[in-house]
């Protein structure tokens, strides 16, 4: 197929820039949340091609609003808080089954 072969530090330096590229990416949408709230459709194309795993931990409870239902029901704690989250969870991913044995 190729008369040499591909060095393979320059795929690695390929996937290195794309990943770092779409990284960037997301920390703009981060830093700039209200902005790109308002464009959903960009926002749940980036959401299909996939989190960079050094954000998702930012970009989940922006997803989820968490701060927001926080604020806006501040006498829920524990365990009501952490159950109508996973119902929110619930309504935005269904595809996503949880290993309750795992939480046991």
């Amino acid at each position: 197929i190729h008369e040499k072969p591909i060095p393979m530090e320059s795929l690695d330096k390929k996937a290195l820039e794309k990943k770092k590229a779409k990284e960037k990416k997301w920390y703009r949408m981060v830093k700039e949340w209200e902005k790109t709230k308002e464009t959903p459709e960009e926002l749940k194309t980036r959401i299909w091609k996939g989190c960079p795993d050094s954000l998702r931990g930012r970009v989940w409870p922006l997803l989820l609003r968490i701060e927001e239902i926080k604020a806006s029901n501040e006498r829920m704690h524990g365990t009501r808080l952490y159950e109508r989250m996973k119902e929110k969870a619930r309504t935005k991913s269904p595809d996503i089954k949880q290993n309750r044995s795992r939480c046991t």
